[in-house]
């Protein structure tokens, strides 16, 4: 998808030194406070692991709601879910990664609102694809629409992408699949699938990577990673259906893969966001946000080396400033951070865009609702888990977790362990839980989970972390937290006893210049 160009922040010029000053002897231990501040405020997000804020998750869970309540504010009548509640317009390749933001915050919070305003878009979509060829010649695709005055939703006639906007609806029906296991829905679905997967194959060279549409012979990286998506969702569901179509689909999406890394990623770590295309890192759309969609889409595992490299090399380019300014609201970086293992930097964007866009302002829109849900690191599930109810408990040194939990079927249930927990404790529908194998301590990037394995519907699950408040053993200043509030108050604070310093000393001189004239 080629998607609107995101505004960049302009990093701070050079700025004039303050004059130099001797400072009064009471001022010394401010200055010095001050120094030390400053001195924390240079610590970079990416080398800060988070630390245990039971305050933070449960603001957290809160933005979840938040952002998908936004996005069910800009759903119409007949399920079509507009850019933003404002908005006249209805581009479905923003649609379907807001409709895959739904279907997550279903899984977190259980409200079954969320999952049927995902299957409405699905409904909306399913029933406007071009079952003709449209006018690029293409069968399968979807225009853009537009809602008139008598609120009216007609076609464009335009989109900006045939594999794209296939390629995502196919993983927002996968997804609502996973968290529903509603076959019979499926089966009504079959046609649309088959068209969806027409549309992307309709523009695939021989390489196996696909052209924007015909028109744009440009094969992009975030087209064609979303491409691989779609293909293997498409392959996922056929199979299901007892489709064998369905297999060789998915070996269609691994061959699609090779030929992303193959093609698209440099010897020096990153990906081009374009196949031949020069890149810039320095510019943020699409050079560097580009480099954020093999991770996502799941081309590469947020663990591997590579993913891990790239990290690296976006790091260098101080890639959250970036993302997240006043002119630019890609929470996609978000979500790219939370799977790389860097939920300090997730937690630094999400805060961020929070101060930024407290009431999901413009270039605020549904899919960078949906990037933010998806950007939610506490906790989750797979499988066939739901959680139904979730509640949290502080007290000296202990947080409790507890989850009940829905759904069809078993899975797995994750939970963020922070840096500074030295200890967990499991409860499984009442018992301590000490079966060796069903809970497990991975690791992703800087960040830590427990595991939970074979966890079924009806079951209740209990998590302690456990912290000793007078340990002093990880005090090293690079591996401690600061949440975003405490950054920016710690800047003021600096800032302001930097400003009463130069007061102190103007009114100083001004008054020795006095004494001195009437001396004279």
């Amino acid at each position: 998808m080629e998607g609107p160009i995101e505004g960049k922040s302009v990093r701070g010029g050079a700025q004039a030194p303050l004059p130099l000053f001797r400072p009064f002897e009471k001022e010394r231990t401010a200055i010095l406070i001050a120094s030390i501040l400053v001195l924390l405020l240079s610590l970079s997000p990416a080398t800060s692991p988070v630390s245990c804020s039971p305050s933070s998750l449960l603001a957290q869970i809160q933005m979840v709601r938040k952002q998908a309540d936004y996005i069910l504010s800009s759903q119409t009548e007949t399920g079509a879910i507009k850019l933003a509640p404002d908005s006249r317009d209805i581009i479905p390749y923003f649609s379907n990664i807001a409709a895959v933001g739904l279907i997550r915050a279903y899984r977190l919070t259980g409200d079954p609102a969320y999952l049927q305003a995902a299957r409405r878009w699905l409904d909306w979509y399913s029933a406007r694809q071009n079952r003709e060829i449209d006018r690029y010649g293409i069968k399968g695709t979807i225009y853009n629409f537009k809602i008139l005055d008598n609120g009216s939703e007609v076609p464009t006639y335009e989109y900006d992408s045939s594999d794209a906007y296939a390629a995502t609806y196919l993983w927002a029906l996968y997804e609502y699949f996973l968290a529903s296991n509603d076959s019979s829905y499926l089966m009504q679905r079959k046609e649309s699938i088959d068209l969806a997967v027409n549309a992307i194959l309709s523009t695939m060279d021989r390489d196996n990577l696909t052209y924007a549409r015909p028109g744009i012979r440009i094969k992009y990286l975030m087209d064609n990673c979303e491409v691989y998506r779609g293909l293997y969702s498409a392959g996922r569901l056929l199979s299901a259906l007892g489709d064998d179509s369905g297999v060789k689909l998915v070996e269609r999406a691994v061959a699609v893969r090779r030929s992303i890394l193959s093609t698209f990623l440099k010897k020096e770590g990153y990906f081009a966001w374009a196949l031949s295309a020069t890149v810039n890192l320095s510019n943020f759309y699409p050079d560097l946000m580009a480099n954020f969609w093999p991770v996502i889409m799941g081309v590469v595992d947020g663990n591997s080396s590579v993913a891990q490299k790239l990290f690296e090399i976006l790091k260098s380019y101080n890639y959250w400033d970036l993302s997240v300014s006043k002119s630019s609201a890609a929470m996609s970086s978000a979500y790219f951070s939370y799977l790389v293992g860097r939920s300090n930097v997730t937690q630094l964007l999400l805060t961020r865009a929070a101060a930024l866009y407290p009431r999901n302002e413009w270039p605020w829109h549904v899919a960078e609702a949906a990037w933010t849900i998806l950007s939610f690191y506490h906790f989750g599930v797979d499988g066939g888990l739901v959680v139904s109810s979730f509640e949290v408990e502080e007290s000296r040194g202990r947080v409790s977790l507890s989850f009940a939990l829905g759904g069809y079927g078993n899975g797995t249930v994750r939970i963020f362990v922070p840096i500074n927990s030295k200890g967990i404790e499991v409860t499984y529908n009442g018992v301590r839980l000490e079966e060796a194998g069903r809970a497990r301590l991975v690791s992703l990037g800087l960040d830590r989970y427990l595991e939970i394995l074979n966890v079924g519907p009806g079951d209740r699950v209990t998590v302690t972390l456990l912290f000793d408040l007078t340990d002093s053993s990880t005090g090293e200043l690079a591996k401690r937290s600061l949440d975003p509030e405490v950054l920016f108050a710690l800047v003021a604070l600096a800032s302001l006893l930097l400003a009463s310093f130069a007061r102190k000393r103007r009114r100083a001189r001004t008054n020795r210049l006095s004494g001195s004239s009437s001396g004279g």
